[in-house]
């Protein structure tokens, strides 16, 4: 369980970098390219303690292409939160993404859900309906907005699509060729975006990439850990509604950020939604 609280803490500071991010008027780009290069060495060392550096390619090609789509996720909900959404509401929206897996998991692994997974479902499409509102002072998201929070929200969710494949590959015995690729794919993305902009790294940008490296490679190092000790249905549960929770405590007491009454409502939903879908 220890392992598993501090997977969940590292996943709430990566959620909360990129209000961090906006807040220090950087880019998230150059600071994801730093923080998933540092994520890409991490695990790269760790593949190398364990085996020979030969990779799966079946395991390796989706990683790479889940590096792009992860990258593309993370640059759009940057721009969300930058036009001035609500940390916590939208990530609780993103974390409700996974719906897509699980519809994947029923439409296309022919995976009959439970009566319990039919009701997460249910509420989690009832919590993103009440969640509706995520910028502050009565503001709605233009059309624009929604569309990038869809594709965040699209792209989080085949991501975890994808991560539920590659587990299925010889008992996700190459989890780690996955996840080499899949940072190598996002660093080699946001890198070649930074190039393009032809501009200077800000230190705000190296300090924040560094803290994203750092939550990203523990949130999944910890995971694993865990998962050794606790069974997923277990474990993604409760990490999942942690950080939900970490995230909007720490929206409020940093940037003042108000929950309200209908939206209480929409969160648990939310939390009851992660809940059964993984029962």
């Amino acid at each position: 369980m220890f392992y598993l609280i501090l997977s969940t803490i590292f996943v709430s500071v990566f959620g909360m970098s990129y209000k961090i991010t906006s807040e220090k008027g950087a880019s998230i780009v150059p600071a994801y390219a730093i923080g998933t290069g540092c994520a890409l060495l991490f695990f790269l060392a760790w593949k190398l303690h364990n085996s020979p550096l030969q990779f799966h390619n079946t395991s390796a090609l989706i990683g790479l292409g889940t590096g792009l789509v992860l990258f593309t996720a993370v640059s759009t909900y940057f721009s969300v939160i930058s036009r001035g959404a609500r940390l916590g509401v939208s990530w609780a929206i993103i974390t409700l993404s996974m719906v897509v897996p699980t519809s994947f998991s029923i439409f296309y692994w022919q995976e009959v859900p439970t009566i319990s997974q039919t009701a997460g479902l249910i509420f989690a499409l009832a919590g993103i309906a009440l969640l509706a509102q995520v910028k502050s002072g009565g503001k709605k998201l233009t059309p624009v907005e929604w569309l990038l929070l869809f594709v965040a929200f699209a792209g989080t969710g085949m991501v975890g699509t994808a991560t539920k494949l590659v587990s299925t590959i010889q008992g996700g015995n190459y989890k780690l060729d996955y996840l080499v690729a899949l940072f190598m794919g996002a660093c080699v993305a946001a890198t070649v975006r930074t190039w393009k902009k032809h501009r200077r790294v800000k230190p705000a940008e190296k300090r924040i990439g560094i803290v994203i490296g750092i939550a990203l490679a523990g949130g999944f190092m910890f995971l694993l850990l865990a998962l050794q000790h606790i069974s997923g249905t277990v474990a993604f549960p409760l990490r999942t509604c942690g950080s939900i929770l970490l995230t909007i405590t720490g929206g409020r007491i940093l940037w003042n950020e108000r929950v309200s009454k209908k939206e209480y409502w929409g969160l648990s939903c939310a939390l009851l939604a992660i809940i059964l879908m993984n029962v």
